[in-house]
């Protein structure tokens, strides 16, 4: 069942709930946006947002996938066999 809608500004590859279930981590190609998620069944796009875009090298443009490493770092991959790690300080709020 469709229970929101966001512009991700870009094809979504992945999301993954952090492991406190507090945060909600979407990643495109080009951008990962993390999203607190509300306390209630409020709109979940209506809460904080980080946002930080992605410059992988050229030959892993592709990134598929990521995970939490823990609550304050994500793990992303890219479909080439490459990881990074992704520091949720290096993200700026949105809104």
């Amino acid at each position: 069942s469709k229970i929101a809608q966001f512009d991700a500004k870009g094809m979504v590859t992945d999301a993954s709930v952090s492991p406190d279930g507090k945060s909600l981590a979407i990643l495109t190609y080009r951008a990962v946006w993390v999203i607190t998620l509300p306390a209630n069944s409020e709109n979940i796009f209506n809460g904080p947002m980080l946002y930080t875009p992605l410059s992988p090298p050229v030959l892993s443009w592709q990134i598929e996938g990521c995970a939490w490493l823990d609550a304050e770092t994500l793990l992303v991959g890219s479909e080439q066999g490459d990881l990074f790690k992704i520091h949720l300080s290096a993200l700026k709020p949105v809104k």
